[in-house]
């Protein structure tokens, strides 16, 4: 009846509105561009469960990201050393600018107990301008990050009022 045929026109017009806009998306960047482009990212790093604690404290502490949330257990599956395996790990979320990724990457490399982590990025597309500002402000040459964190106590994070 109407009805159907009313769903299929709205159907098509969403779907020539998404070809059109994709079409319009690059389907490659190279990493510099990448990196030009987003100042913020997000490092995606999963750890042994009894670890992700230490190292993230070891991370915020060493001023290469302003948070890192974890989550406390996920289920890895992955190919090692000729095998697939299945192991409970923790995934660490890592707020950073994106100038810090080679320097964060050294970190977690140096300091993790896999001979292979997982350090990947991914760049923030959008987000709260006051969030951004402050995740500049507490890494590596930001205005809140020459204080100590034990100096700095809470005053530099924000509180659950400041973001919504």
């Amino acid at each position: 009846g109407v009805s159907r045929l009313w769903c299929a026109c709205i159907v098509a017009c969403i779907a020539g509105v998404v070809l059109r806009l994709s079409s319009s998306i690059p389907t490659a960047m190279a990493a510099d561009e990448a990196k030009a482009d987003h100042a913020y990212s997000v490092a995606y790093v999963t750890a042994p469960v009894g670890e992700a604690p230490t190292l993230a404290s070891k991370i915020v502490d060493a001023r290469l990201a302003a948070c890192v949330n974890i989550v406390p257990s996920v289920q890895s599956v992955y190919h090692w050393q000729g095998k697939v395996h299945s192991d409970e790990e923790s995934l660490m979320i890592i707020k950073t600018r994106t100038d810090l990724q080679d320097q964060l990457t050294t970190f977690v490399t140096a300091t993790h107990s896999y001979d292979v982590p997982e350090v990947v990025f991914l760049p923030i597309q959008a987000g709260s301008i006051p969030y951004l500002q402050w995740i500049s402000d507490n890494t590596l040459g930001g205005k809140d990050a020459t204080a100590t964190p034990a100096a700095a106590g809470d005053a530099t994070a924000p509180g659950i009022t400041d973001i919504p």
